[in-house]
């Protein structure tokens, strides 16, 4: 137990200040002012049914790239519709989302575009957005993630669940790291680089958490994230239960494989003096939310004033991303099914642990709400 004590101890710290720092005050860092040519990449595979609502969205405001990644339906002619180009792919050996990315930022940089805004095709931006991520690169950011959110309910009691546990990890902690000055992450949907960042640090797919393993790098370098809490993006939840054990899978076997790769490295940098990794491999070190609300569970029995306060950070941190969101009963109620989520989580995690150590997994693609 006290080793798994020690284990837990750096991702309770991290969860503990990023969750008193969202009631810090903001104070934005002002920074120098430049032109900006800006194009949104849309990676997309056989997306034909999501990709309109998507370019719908964006309202024209700047040039649009599609990237048709090994498509076999009609993406293509959607996005051409639409009056998006688009770039076509095709790569049997090197399959999913980081690759394609990979291979729009070759080929765009060489075209002289300043920023490049990464959304998924089944992302849904707010009116005007695009306007503000060209006016922070204007100011100065190299790097912006915007607000990202899950909505609509999916097909089991777990979907319903995940807008809640998706703000508490994409919003909630982002916003705490922008109050505290740190780099607030890649969510992997709605973010933002400048072509100077993407010159020192190239954009190389080596992960099933691509923008995880990216944004390691950029901390590494010195680069900082610059959260734009302002700027809503959203995407629906999963809709079958097979998509949603494939998201899951995805999301904890490539955050294992991340962390094997990289936590004896990033340790080293720390001890000699690169303080700012430190989020990084705490981030990595902080199990998924139900595991932890289950084994800090546990240390109430064997060790009480750690496992208590363990709960009430998490306590805590749910109920700030309930205040924040707009369905608050509604997640409310979904909290009732906690229990059963638990037990779905900890039944996959030795499928996850498997995964994640030995054979590795491959991207899928996720099936959602059409």
């Amino acid at each position: 137990m006290a080793i798994l004590a020690f284990l837990l101890l750096p991702g309770t710290l991290l969860l503990c200040v990023l969750t008193l720092a969202n009631f810090l005050p903001l104070s934005r860092r002002v920074k120098r002012e430049r032109t900006c040519s800006l194009v949104v990449v849309i990676p997309a595979h056989n997306e034909e049914k999501t990709l309109p609502k998507t370019l719908q969205s964006l309202g024209g405001s700047c040039d649009v790239v599609v990237i048709a990644d090994n498509c076999s339906d009609r993406t293509e002619d959607v996005a051409h519709f639409f009056g998006a180009r688009v770039l076509s792919r095709s790569d049997a050996n090197h399959i999913g989302k980081g690759f394609a990315l990979q291979f729009a930022v070759d080929t765009l940089l060489k075209e002289g575009y300043d920023a490049f805004f990464f959304l998924d095709a089944d992302g849904v931006l707010e009116m005007g957005a695009l306007d503000k991520v060209r006016e922070a690169f204007e100011c100065g950011f190299d790097a912006v993630q915007v607000r990202y959110e899950m909505c609509g309910r999916g097909a089991s009691f777990r979907s319903r669940l995940l807008p809640l546990a998706f703000r508490a990890m994409c919003f909630l902690r982002a916003r705490g790291r922008e109050r505290l000055h740190l780099s607030c992450g890649i969510l992997g949907n709605g973010f933002g680089l400048h072509r100077s960042l993407l010159e020192k640090v190239p954009f190389v797919a080596s992960s099933l958490v691509e923008d995880m393993a990216y944004h390691i790098e950029l901390v590494a370098a010195g680069f900082y994230v610059h959260f734009l809490e302002d700027v809503m993006l959203r995407s629906d939840v999963p809709c079958t239960k097979e998509g949603e054990k494939t998201q899951r899978l995805r999301w904890e076997v490539g955050r294992l494989q991340l962390l094997k790769h990289v936590a004896f490295r990033l340790c080293g940098q720390i001890m000699r003096g690169r303080v700012r990794l430190i989020d990084p491999l705490f981030d990595l070190l902080l199990p998924p939310l139900s595991l932890y609300a289950l084994l800090m569970a546990m240390f109430t029995f064997f060790s009480p004033l750690f496992g208590y306060f363990g709960l009430s950070v998490l306590a805590l941190h749910l109920s700030l991303a309930l205040f924040f969101g707009d369905k608050r009963l509604d997640e409310v109620r979904a909290l009732a099914c906690v229990p059963w989520y638990v037990f779905w989580k900890v039944c996959l995690l030795p499928y996850g642990c498997f995964l994640g150590f030995k054979r590795g997994m491959s991207w899928v693609r996720t099936e959602r709400r059409r």
